[in-house]
């Protein structure tokens, strides 16, 4: 009789088969009749059909029911079989997440929380699904709904009274609430810390003490605290990590360290701490903690003038990044590659990376991120001679550092005095460096504050003619970028000096100081600077009667010009470029 109705069934070119015999499998021609013949069931006769199909599927997939655990739970919810919904709810999740399929993993753990039996129900397997579903929202970027997750079992421990729920809820918080996030509330961060601490102590808990003063390590890092605490904290959490054999904690341990080594001098225990933990990251198959590491590792190559290895390591990144649709790797990923394109003239690949940065930065929530590559752009378009809507992009940064990141404040406030003193506005250039300072810091892993900071200081001096304190701020930044074993930026440090020496007529002590930049500048390849540090030997050899030299000097000067000018793709950026005082004044010589 049955195949007598499929046969009726075909003909009418309502369903085809699918499998020839035994199979026998038939799918229908499309999805409204599916649908249709599906909603002309009563109500009890879905029921029970949803609750057979998921019975035989757990007979038929008995060995394989984490492959099918998405179907059962299907069947199973639409059965209103909520224990056996929620199980296999529970398991897809566990094992979307696995395969970072995010959105789908979203889905099932919220539907395996609202499933949630009155009763009967332990702990471990709440706290797996809270923390599951908070993980996952994270790498999306949606960090408020996180957080929501985590207080939410928080206020579930507390009902329950259950002290090692709480402790896992406080510290899963406490690490959103003390790194740079559109949650990031350090004070709430430092008081959840305290108490998930407390709580610890109390249990014995050494585990969750390694993890708190990891978080600790960052709460102190990221608001710009001594790195010499925030070493302790995590040379601490270090200590009880490798005495357990924690070794997924130890990752975490090791991947942040580096910062703060970093900025105490401590290079080469910053470069093996990191070393240790790409190679758990990539032995466990955590992917977002290794893209991390790589761009840390990046940023440190850039810091140390290695260009190549700095634009390896982020096309590492990105690519692994893409392969799991991971928006704040991807935007991590082009941030300091985009420096690297600056620093060696390639500017229209720097524009293009940045400005895809900042767009990915905002759809991912990025703020920090977001900031520093629209600052950044504002002072490359500032140099190139759009002054205006440099200064505009900068404010705009200042604007998202004034709410949640007042640590960030002194980088768009530096950029924006130096790019007032393009203007020849000195007034306004004073106000923005007195307010820089009210928030700057060098307590920070990104060289860039700094030395914005007192390229400022130095800049503003100068053009103040307070010639003194130019000269200290070259020293003050050569002090700086010797401590952290920072080459990139000594060439500025040596041009400021120089020009500080020239103003003062002091021929005999600038040479030395360009002869530096120049040399420092050649071997990184930084054509950013080389054009300016040789306009400048220039201008020096012709006041000496070097007429040949100076001649040389502009020529190269002018070649590294001509260069940067190729690489701009924007039309309006070459004409602002070529068209700004000290490139006309250079190319009016020849």
């Amino acid at each position: 009789m049955l195949k007598n109705h499929l046969r009726l069934l075909i003909r009418a070119g309502l369903i085809r088969e699918s499998a020839p015999a035994p199979a026998s499998d038939y799918l229908f021609r499309h999805e409204l009749m599916q649908d249709v013949a599906y909603h002309s069931l009563l109500r009890e006769d879905r029921v029970r059909l949803h609750h057979a199909v998921g019975e035989s599927l757990e007979q038929i997939y008995a060995g394989q029911l984490e492959e099918f655990a998405s179907l059962l739970a299907h069947h199973f919810y639409e059965a209103n079989a909520k224990e056996q919904a929620f199980k296999y709810y529970a398991l897809a999740a566990a094992q979307d997440a696995r395969s970072y399929a995010s959105e789908e993993a979203i889905f099932h753990y919220n539907r395996a929380l609202a499933l949630i039996p009155d009763e009967g129900v332990e702990a471990g397997v709440l706290l797996d699904l809270y923390l599951g579903r908070g993980r996952v929202l994270e790498v999306c970027g949606r960090y408020e709904e996180a957080l929501a997750g985590y207080r939410e079992l928080l206020a579930l421990a507390n009902a329950r009274g259950n002290s090692a729920m709480e402790l896992a809820a406080l510290m899963a918080a406490a690490t959103l609430l003390s790194t740079p996030n559109p949650v990031y509330n350090p004070e709430e961060g430092e008081a959840t810390l305290k108490r998930a601490l407390q709580i610890a102590t109390i249990l014995g808990k050494r585990e969750a003490e390694a993890q708190i003063l990891w978080t600790l390590l960052l709460l102190v890092q990221y608001s710009a605290g001594d790195p010499e605490r925030a070493i302790a904290y995590g040379e601490q959490a270090l200590q009880i990590a490798r005495t357990l054999h924690l070794r997924g904690r130890l990752a975490y341990i090791l991947n942040d360290l580096p910062s703060p080594y970093w900025i105490t001098g401590r290079l080469e225990e910053a470069r093996a701490a990191q070393r240790e933990a790409g190679q758990l990251w990539e032995e466990f198959g955590n992917i977002p903690m290794w893209v991390d590491n790589l761009e840390g590792r990046a940023r440190f190559c850039f810091t140390c003038g290695e260009y190549d290895e700095a634009i390896r390591l982020t096309e590492q990144a990105l690519s692994l990044s893409r392969s799991i649709d991971h928006k704040w790797g991807q935007v991590q990923s082009r941030f300091f590659v985009g420096h690297v394109y600056i620093d060696t003239g390639r500017l229209g690949e720097a524009i293009s990376l940045m400005e895809e940065a900042a767009q990915l930065a905002e759809e991912a929530g990025h703020t920090p991120v977001r900031l520093a590559v629209t600052t950044d752009l504002g002072w490359l378009y500032g140099t190139l001679g759009a002054v205006e809507e440099g200064l505009t992009l900068a404010a705009r940064a200042l604007e998202w550092a004034r709410p949640r990141f007042g640590y960030l404040q002194s980088w768009p406030l530096s950029i924006m005095a130096r790019l007032y003193l393009l203007q020849g506005n000195l007034a306004e250039a004073e106000r923005a460096l007195a307010e820089s300072k009210q928030s700057y810091t060098s307590n920070l892993d990104l060289v860039l504050i700094p030395v914005s900071h007192m390229l400022a200081v130095g800049e503003v001096a100068l053009a103040a003619h307070r010639h003194d304190e130019a000269l200290a701020a070259s020293d003050d930044l050569l002090a700086y970028l010797r401590k952290t074993h920072t080459r990139v930026f000594v060439p500025d440090a040596f041009l400021l000096r120089a020009q500080t020496l020239l103003v003062q007529r002091q021929e005999d002590g600038a040479r030395p100081a360009l002869e530096e930049a120049l040399a420092h500048a050649e071997t990184l390849g930084s054509r950013r600077i080389l054009w300016r540090i040789l306009a400048l030997l220039g201008e020096l050899e012709e006041q000496q009667g070097n007429h040949e030299a100076a001649h040389a000097r502009r020529q190269a000067a002018r070649e590294h010009i001509t260069y940067i000018v190729e690489q701009i793709h924007l039309p309006t950026l070459r004409q602002t470029f070529l068209t700004s005082p000290p490139v006309r004044t250079l190319f009016a010589d020849s």
